[in-house]
């Protein structure tokens, strides 16, 4: 069998205006761990009637895809990556996502399920590395990113295999409510780019270019205001390089995306700060920030049960807005278990010997497969539709299960 990979369409661009708002001031949901089922739903009773839901979060799994738990029918969806129209192939593990529709389930313990009515891509920073720590930081357009366990690479083995200089672009999750540190939900190597891109808050003093997180812009719009959420996309070219020259700026609304926030919401983020606990208990958290947005959850049922929620921790949150506020009925604190997993249904595109396959760009190692299975190793080739289930590794997929569809 033969071994080619086919070309990942890294320079795709994609409407960012709503999701980067929506994602970087509320922290993302809806496509990596944890499960919801109609018993979150409000409104459904278990009878299986729709909810209309917006889930942000990075993609966990594919067959559709697959946004915090929840498997949503991509297939009328109109996508969009980086300000480019594309289609459900456009999508990757670990893209920062959010999903627009509906959910239904048919019982109380069964998986939900939705469809998609539009999907939006985005990415938060793009350019050649700063600086590198090690064991798990890298800074790149002057903001501050960290891998965890959940993190996909392409095209590198780790943070390690970085070097300074080095070009990557990357998917996140913001950490703090300036939003100059990211937690890297997809990293890729890029061969080259003379484009750079940085999200953050402009900082504007009088008598002072605006500055966006310590680089100063030239060519930005003359009516940004301080302290504006914005997406950058320019060329980094003085030799200090300190100055980033506008191609493109979009301003991002601070309620966290350029659409009104209402009604039934699921986001993935981190904890940002704690803002109220329960008078004479300190870990009792009632109030929290996710990025720089609120999340009540002194009604909410908190998963695993007795779990104290602490700054820097990766939730899952259910709940509906109100006045800005997103009133939180569950909230899930999300595992490393739950960060590696992977469900991924598609087409192999590419096979190298007898233990590696490529799905959706996606490398997909089989040598851990159970004996009972590896009698369908023969049966393998490009083309085959194949689901997939394992877990991440760096780069690597391991898999643990594995049918032709």
């Amino acid at each position: 069998m033969s071994f080619s990979i086919p070309p990942l369409r890294n320079d795709l661009r994609t409407l960012l205006s709503s999701v980067l708002c929506a994602l970087a001031v509320f922290v993302l949901s809806s496509c990596g761990g944890g499960g919801s089922t109609v018993a979150g739903l409000p409104g459904t009773g278990g009878t299986g009637s729709p909810i209309n839901v917006t889930a942000m979060g990075p993609v966990s799994g594919f067959g559709s895809v697959i946004v915090n738990g929840i498997r949503y029918d991509d297939s009328g969806a109109v996508v969009r990556v980086d300000d480019v129209v594309g289609d459900g192939s456009s999508m990757r593990l670990g893209m920062t996502t959010k999903v627009i529709g509906t959910q239904l389930a048919t019982s109380p313990t069964s998986t939900t399920l939705g469809v998609a009515n539009s999907i939006e891509i985005w990415s938060v920073a793009q350019g050649a590395v700063e600086n590198i720590q090690l064991p798990s930081t890298v800074t790149v357009a002057g903001l501050t990113l960290a891998v965890d366990v959940g993190t996909v690479f392409v095209d590198a083995a780790s943070l390690a295999s970085l070097k300074t200089g080095s070009v990557i672009k990357v998917w996140g999750l913001p950490r703090s409510a300036d939003f100059s540190q990211w937690t890297i939900t997809r990293l890729e190597v890029l061969t080259t780019t003379k484009n750079t891109v940085s999200t953050g808050k402009v900082v504007i003093r009088v008598g002072q270019p605006p500055k966006l997180n310590g680089l100063t812009l030239v060519n930005a719009p003359v009516d940004l205001v301080d302290g504006q959420l914005i997406r950058v996309l320019g060329v980094v070219s003085d030799p200090n390089r300190s100055v980033l020259t506008a191609t493109q700026t979009t301003v991002l609304a601070e309620a966290g995306s350029t659409v009104l926030s209402t009604g039934y919401a699921e986001t993935q983020g981190m904890v940002s700060s704690i803002l109220n606990t329960l008078p004479g208990s300190p870990s009792q958290v009632t109030r929290l920030t996710l990025g720089a947005g609120v999340v009540d959850i002194s009604n909410a049922t908190v998963l695993p049960a007795g779990t104290v929620i602490t700054q820097g921790m990766r939730l899952q949150v259910q709940g509906q807005w109100n006045a800005g506020v997103l009133m939180a009925s569950q909230v899930k604190a999300i595992s490393d278990q739950d960060l590696k997993a992977v469900d991924v249904e598609g087409v192999i595109e590419a096979i190298r010997g007898t233990q590696t396959i490529f799905v959706r760009g996606q490398q997909f190692d089989l040598s851990g497969l159970a004996p009972t299975q590896q009698a369908l190793l023969n049966m393998l080739q490009v083309g085959t539709r194949v689901r997939v289930v394992g877990v991440k590794n760096d780069n690597l997929v391991v898999v643990n299960s594995i049918e032709i569809r």
